[in-house]
């Protein structure tokens, strides 16, 4: 499984979305702040890979997400 599949994999999981791909709005998501620090933590514990905390205040899509893990 790519880091692409298990990042939607975990975001439709934690979210509920449905249909999702790299290009996806992470506003279209509907996330509170809150919500959004528990997906990264969940995206976190999965990949076992800590975020870049500045890419991740610029996250605006799953991809730039996805990123942000690399």
């Amino acid at each position: 499984m790519t880091t692409l599949e298990k990042v939607l994999s975990i975001v439709s999981r934690e979210t509920g979305a449905g249909k999702l791909t790299a290009e996806t709005s992470i506003d279209s998501l509907g996330l509170d702040s809150l919500e959004f620090v528990s997906l990264l933590q969940e995206i976190e514990k999965e990949l076992g890979k800590n975020p870049d905390d500045e890419k991740v205040l610029g996250v605006e899509t799953i991809g730039d997400l996805i990123k942000a893990f690399a």
